[in-house]
């Protein structure tokens, strides 16, 4: 048995979260990637994954193999990076996961223009709004909004966005702008999160309304959508109604109610960044989401 490739393979089944997507990534088929890790449990004596029809949980053995086999994998790679002369030339693939909304507007822009500059790099964004653990599931740059736990990740501040109120320039002409908070009682508004609509809209010194929307919706990009129209107001992180804010399809309300700004961070892992893939487009990132952010905060103080 190759044992350095059974722990590559095992390793990637757990940041993976199953056999496939491990496979996928590697280039392997499932069986064989099945095959791999039964005859490594068989070697080692041990169960490391317990499998069920719906699910793959990594036992406490599995656990412990894998704290140790990962920083051999890592510093594998490194090895070989230095010998391919990745660390001076990006080359390779780069995983990397952001908010979907800030994502599409911020993030891909900066990716195809990287891409464009270094053709021998290959980078897969994955957008989904919850916690990712970089580690854990084998990214190696993540953009995060709101404040960090203590990790052991390596973090770039680069700006923040703020909780805002906005509606179109129409609505307000024809309803008046609220002056405070306790006004949005009485007005149109357009409730939204992407996992359950709160029914309280919170700014300032712990003010908090409690709002009573005829329009409830899952879906950020329908309220933004539905505001656009002239629906009412909504509450939204100010990089998501970004481009509207610039064109001048929204306006911001409320202002000297904001709660207190919330921070991004690029974030990325001390080993990987000896790769120049990662590290230039660490630079990257950073640089060009001050610029956007920056942008922001203007249109959004207007």
């Amino acid at each position: 048995m190759d044992k350095l490739k059974a722990m590559r393979v095992f390793v990637e089944v757990c940041r993976a979260g199953g056999f496939a997507e491990a496979g996928r990534r590697l280039g392997l088929s499932p069986p064989s990637v099945t095959r791999v890790v039964n005859e490594l449990e068989s070697e080692l004596g041990v169960a490391l994954l317990h499998r069920t029809t719906r699910a793959l949980r990594v036992t406490e053995s599995g656990r412990i193999f894998r704290e140790q086999a990962e920083p051999l994998i890592d510093a594998c790679e490194e090895v070989f990076d230095v010998a391919r002369g990745a660390r001076t030339t990006p080359r390779g693939k780069v995983r990397l996961t952001a908010p979907v909304l800030f994502g599409c507007l911020y993030v891909s822009p900066v990716l195809t223009r990287f891409l464009s500059k270094y053709r021998e790099v290959e980078i897969e964004s994955v957008y989904v709004d919850r916690p990712v653990q970089l580690v854990e599931e084998g990214f190696d740059i993540g953009v995060r909004i709101g404040h960090l736990p203590d990790s052991n990740l390596l973090a770039r501040e680069v700006g923040s966005i703020r909780r805002v109120v906005c509606a179109s320039p129409d609505y307000l002409t024809r309803h008046g702008r609220p002056r405070q908070p306790d006004d949005l009682a009485a007005a149109d508004t357009v409730r939204a999160s992407p996992i359950t609509p709160t029914s309280h809209w919170k700014f300032t010194n712990g003010i908090s309304v409690e709002i009573n929307s005829r329009r409830v919706t899952t879906s950020m990009a329908d309220a933004i959508a539905i505001c656009r129209a002239g629906g009412g107001l909504t509450q939204v992180l100010s990089y998501q109604i970004g481009p509207d804010l610039a064109a001048g399809t929204l306006e911001v309300v409320l202002q000297e109610y904001e709660a207190d700004p919330i921070p991004v961070h690029v974030l990325h892992t001390e080993g990987r960044t000896s790769a120049a893939k990662v590290r230039l487009l660490v630079e990257d990132l950073t640089e060009d989401l001050r610029s956007s952010l920056r942008t922001l905060e203007r249109a959004d103080r207007k």
